[in-house]
C-alpha cells in the first residue's frame, strides 16, 4: 500500500511539473513584458490617430456635431435661397418654339 501511495505521489508530482511547462508561468517577468508589449502597441496605435480625435471627451464631440448641424442648416438655407432664384429665373425665361429651334 505504501508503495502505492508513493508512486502516486511521484506522478502527481510529474504532472504537476509538465503542467507547468504547458501552461507557462501565469504572472512574473513574462507577463509583465507581455504586458508592456500590448501597451506599445496601443500607444502606437493611439499616436497614429488624428490628432482631433486624442482625448475627445463627449462635451468636444457635443460641440462638434452641434457646429456641423448649424453648417448643415446654413448651407440648406443657401440651397433653398438658390432654387427660389433659379425657379424665378426660369419663369421669366421665353420658352422656345420649334420654329426658334431651326437654324
Amino acid at each position: 500500500m505504501q508503495d502505492v501511495l508513493a508512486r502516486m505521489d511521484s506522478v502527481e508530482k510529474r504532472l504537476a511539473v509538465d503542467a507547468k511547462e504547458v501552461d507557462g508561468p501565469v504572472g512574473g517577468a513574462d507577463l509583465r513584458e507581455y504586458q508592456t508589449q500590448l501597451l506599445l502597441r496601443l500607444r502606437a496605435i493611439r499616436g497614429a490617430s488624428p490628432v482631433r480625435y486624442r482625448g475627445s471627451s463627449v462635451e468636444q464631440l457635443r460641440k462638434e456635431r452641434n457646429e456641423a448641424r448649424s453648417e448643415r442648416d446654413a448651407l440648406q438655407k443657401q440651397v433653398a435661397k438658390l432654387n427660389y432664384r433659379v425657379g424665378h429665373l426660369k419663369q421669366h425665361m421665353p420658352v422656345p418654339t420649334p420654329a426658334d429651334m431651326t437654324l
